[in-house]
């Protein structure tokens, strides 16, 4: 907010000055502060009573702090008989076109020995700029409200990053009209421009632009044909999820940010073994600088929700001017439960009580259903129409907040109930952590987090998917909370019902299974429900970055790496790791193989007598094409022919498979494996066509449209 003030020797203090409205009463102008010389003032002399404690407690209760009013009153005259009068602005709830402004709440009616004054009528005033032909809200006191034909300052939105009028009439500058329109073309070409980049996880570039799964994905699809898009991006090899999430934040592979796959060698080597693993997913051996630190440490306010590599919030993942959540590698006190009749411990006819996690729940039967801790859960089948029009997840229960031992808010889902038996979902009791703050008032707003689908035996495809309805509207609402409350202006967030979607059905669903694809279909309809709620939070102003970790293949065949190593006496010198093959080489705590080169030929011929292994690639040969080797990288790489995947089962060269699945991890060059990319926005010409890039030029792209240095170690190139 403040660039273009200080670019021009300002200091913006000041927002406006108006006599048009009174905020107390008549008798005196009212001047707007900006919320950081907000907190100077309260810190100062002359304030009274008015306590930081009061101020914060106003935060709380009234919604994101956005600016502080002072008046020009005698001291003593309004409602504080100290010094000089103060009233704060928030925005409390509702969406782009929700509930509207609080109001301004007077500080001394938080005062505990003082009554509290009723709240009035909100008004809503609207303005009309002739500037920006955009409506702004005005949060007006609860004094005397003008009607709306009165004249008043506009109090535009941080969107809108400096308004050229108020820093000409700080300055108090007589200038021509010429230099006052220089000034506003440059307050415009200086003024952020906010990076929305979100990651669905598995959506393939093959997927997104070939398959007919995906054609529920309009909103999508409109998207990028209005801006530029790649014929696919390069994932990382293994094209898994975390550590093709690391290059896509980092502008690096695992060679350089340790980050290798989702099940990862630990580091250092002399402290441990070759079959210690670590999570990927997580932050702790992240050893490249990912986007949202790089634009913290360049003065950009981010937002990261649910992305890997954010948790724990230490070490280089973490920047104090990054907001980053996270409700996977937090604590989970209870996974996803299906509970039957016989898993209640009825100690009446009637009431009931059960254990979830170290919870227990008490509930009674009902007419319509049950209840569980006052909270009604209505006996509704399984959902048939499609969700197109109809709220997500409409049958599940309110959610039910727990404050221990994770504050947190639980969903149930009752989707049978007869005389004799009952089909009870139950959702995790899952942390949801937060690197700044506390995510208590964003739970109660906007309801618990959902880490995944459940997909097990005890619920049908149909079922299942109404969980994922949960996820995504629990996504999206935070998701859009988020934005509203901190206003980023890099936002990063991810989805993982693509993923989870491809796995369960893609193999079904290219051998043409009926259930498989009406579940993919009905899955991307969900995905288009999730883009029509959170893409209408970009401006036109904003660029829109959709990308995605890897792609997906149909699986039949199994193989069993780890067992043909040990028939070739080679189980104690090497260990399958993700699509690569590790040695137990000397530098490894314990570690015997001395001659790497011999041991790595005798590995590869095990492995090609099968007919399996289609091409194997080596850190010295291919290690700047793909980004492999570094020191929690494997010496061995390889591909597989079509169909196949790897799963280590105890015995068996060749496990069965039940069932047709869907796999990732292959050689990253694959069509098949090839993720998406496109980007929408005002730099951007529409139906701009790129060629295949790679996830290591993501980052390097987000920092070109935010205009800021990418991340210290990157080594991708910005397609612009």
């Amino acid at each position: 907010s403040y660039k273009v003030a200080r670019f021009i020797g300002l200091r913006l203090d000041l927002f406006a000055e108006t006599a048009d409205v009174d905020v107390d009463g008549p008798g005196g102008d009212e001047m707007l502060f900006a919320p950081d010389f907000a907190e100077e003032i309260l810190a100062g002399p002359g304030v009274g009573r008015m306590r930081k404690e009061e101020f914060e407690e106003l935060v709380l209760r009234g919604g994101q702090f956005q600016f502080l009013i002072a008046t020009k009153h005698a001291a003593g005259s309004g409602i504080d008989a100290e010094g000089p009068e103060y009233q704060f602005g928030g925005f409390g709830r509702g969406g782009r076109r929700g509930k509207g402004p609080r109001g301004l709440q007077r500080l001394a009616d938080l005062r505990q020995n003082l009554p509290r004054r009723p709240r009035p009528r909100r008004p809503r005033l609207v303005h009309r700029s002739s500037l920006f032909m955009a409506r702004h809200r005005f949060a007006q006191s609860p004094g005397r409200l003008p009607n709306h034909r009165q004249r008043f300052q506009p109090v535009y939105p941080r969107r809108i990053r400096v308004h050229i009028r108020s820093i000409m009439h700080l300055a108090k500058w007589k200038l021509p009209l010429p230099i006052r329109a220089l000034f506003f073309f440059i307050s415009l070409t200086l003024s952020a421009q906010n990076l929305y980049l979100f990651s669905l996880d598995g959506l393939g570039h093959q997927l997104f632009t070939k398959s007919a799964a995906t054609l529920p994905l309009k909103t999508l699809r409109n998207l990028a044909a209005r801006g530029a898009m790649a014929d696919g991006i390069q994932p990382a090899f293994p094209s898994a999820t975390g550590n093709s999430h690391a290059a896509l934040w980092t502008g690096v592979y695992g060679d350089v940010s340790h980050v290798t796959s989702n099940s990862q060698p630990l580091l250092p080597r002399a402290a441990h073994t070759f079959l210690e693993r670590g999570n990927g997913y997580r932050s702790e051996q992240l050893a490249a600088e990912p986007l949202w630190v790089a634009a913290g440490r360049q003065g950009v306010k981010s937002v990261v929700y649910q992305a890997p590599q954010v948790f724990p919030f230490t070490g280089i993942a973490y920047h104090p001017n990054a907001v980053t959540i996270n409700g996977y590698q937090s604590r989970q006190v209870a996974p996803h439960a299906i509970l039957r009749r016989k898993d209640l411990i009825f100690d009446t006819p009637q009431t009931f009580h059960f254990k979830h996690g170290p919870l227990t729940f008490k509930g009674a039967l009902t007419r319509d259903g049950l209840t569980i801790e006052n909270i009604a859960v209505s006996a509704r089948s399984t959902e048939t129409e499609p969700p197109v029009k109809r709220p997500l997840a409409r049958h599940f229960s309110e959610g039910l907040f727990v404050n221990s031992p994770v504050p947190a808010v639980v969903y149930f889902r009752l989707f049978e109930k007869s005389e004799t038996d009952l089909l009870l979902y139950v959702s995790p009791i899952q942390e949801l952590a937060i690197s700044q703050g506390d995510a208590t008032a964003m739970l109660r707003e906007t309801g618990g987090v959902i880490g995944n689908t459940h997909f097990g035996n005890a619920l049908t495809y149909s079922q299942s998917l109404e969980t994922m309805e949960l996820l995504t509207r629990q996504n999206a609402r935070h998701t859009r909370w988020l934005i509203q409350h901190h206003t980023p202006r890099l936002f990063i967030g991810y989805l993982p019902i693509c993923d989870e979607l491809g796995h369960r059905f893609l193999g079904l669903y290219e051998q043409n299974d009926p259930a498989a694809r009406a579940a993919m279909h009905w899955g991307f309809l969900i995905a288009e429900r999730w883009a029509r709620e959170v893409t209408p939070l970009v401006t036109k102003k904003d660029h829109f970055i959709l990308t995605a970790d890897h792609g997906m293949a149909p699986i039949t065949n199994l193989v069993n790496v780890n067992e043909l190593l040990r028939r070739a006496g080679l189980g104690r010198a090497a260990t399958h790791v993700y699509n690569s093959v590790l040695l137990n080489t000397t530098d490894w705590k314990g570690g015997t193989v001395q001659n790497r080169d011999a041991v790595r030929a005798l590995v590869q011929k095990a492995l090609t007598e099968t007919g399996v292994f289609t091409a194997f690639y080596t850190p010295e040969q291919h290690g700047d094409r793909y980004g492999i080797g570094g020191p929690a990288g494997s010496d061995l790489y390889f591909d597989l022919k079509p169909g196949y995947a790897v799963r280590d089962a105890v015995g068996e060269i060749f496990p069965p498979l039940d069932k047709p699945v869907g796999q990732h991890g292959f050689r990253p060059d694959r069509p098949d494996m090839l993720a998406t990319l496109f980007v929408v926005g005002p730099e951007i010409r529409k139906g701009t066509k790129w060629p295949r890039l790679k996830s290591i030029d993501v980052a390097p792209l987000a920092a070109k449209l935010l205009k800021i240095d990418p991340p210290k170690s990157a080594r991708g190139r910005s397609p612009l």
